[in-house]
């Protein structure tokens, strides 16, 4: 089977399409995406899933392939200041732990067991730690500021992709991470998410009388 470029942004779509073609045709879901898949020029649902892989895995040579120096600060939580960071490893640390993403291959420059940060996705990897992030411009000494203090926020898609250097492509291979309130709500939305299970969970002590969160919001309004 010949190879279809596949973002995750487009994946996603597809997706979406077998979802509406399903309840549109009152068919399975399964069914739904082998449709959905042959109409887009794909040989199945399989077939899709392979391109997406492949699409992602071979993402990175689209990318800026020159090292590009990232100048990235960290606001400690409950602090009035920055501190510099000088790999993704120390940026992490900082930040509790988290896990990074990346849009690019490991940089020739990158130091013995260290990324360097111009491997790094900043949307993704604030996004997914709910941490903020800001842009800096000329007149600041740093690139990137990760504040612990203020919950991540999203930048429209054509900052997010001129930033990692894809211009007015149409995407990059995380965005599909950036993009939190759909997100969010397709995992609610999916059975084998464990977010469905926690939203069906906190809807139940809302709705249960013995359970303190139960008419909270009308004892506040009171």
């Amino acid at each position: 089977m010949h190879h279809i470029p596949t973002t995750a942004t487009a994946f996603e779509k597809l997706k979406l399409a077998a979802k509406a073609y399903r309840d549109a045709q009152g068919c399975q879901l399964s069914h739904a995406l082998e449709a959905v898949a042959c109409q887009s020029g794909y040989a199945n649902w399989k077939h899709v899933t392979e391109c997406a892989e492949a699409t992602v895995r071979g993402a990175a040579p689209l990318l800026p392939a020159r090292h590009r120096l990232s100048i990235a600060c960290v606001v400690p939580k409950e602090e009035n200041r920055h501190e510099y960071v000088h790999s993704v490893e120390e940026l992490c640390e900082k930040l509790g732990g988290i896990r990074p993403y990346f849009i690019r291959r490991r940089c020739e420059q990158a130091g013995s067991g260290y990324h360097c940060l111009c491997e790094l996705d900043p949307f993704a990897t604030a996004m997914q730690a709910n941490i903020a992030l800001d842009l800096g411009d000329k007149h600041d000494s740093w690139h990137l500021l990760f504040d612990l203090n203020k919950p991540a926020r999203e930048f429209p898609g054509w900052q997010k992709r001129a930033y990692v250097g894809l211009a007015t492509e149409d995407t990059y291979p995380n965005e599909h991470l950036t993009n939190r309130s759909n997100q969010d709500r397709s995992n609610a939305l999916n059975p084998n998410n464990p977010t469905h299970q926690a939203s069906l969970n906190n809807r139940s002590m809302h709705l249960n009388p013995e359970n303190w969160r139960f008419g909270a919001g009308s004892k506040r309004e009171g």
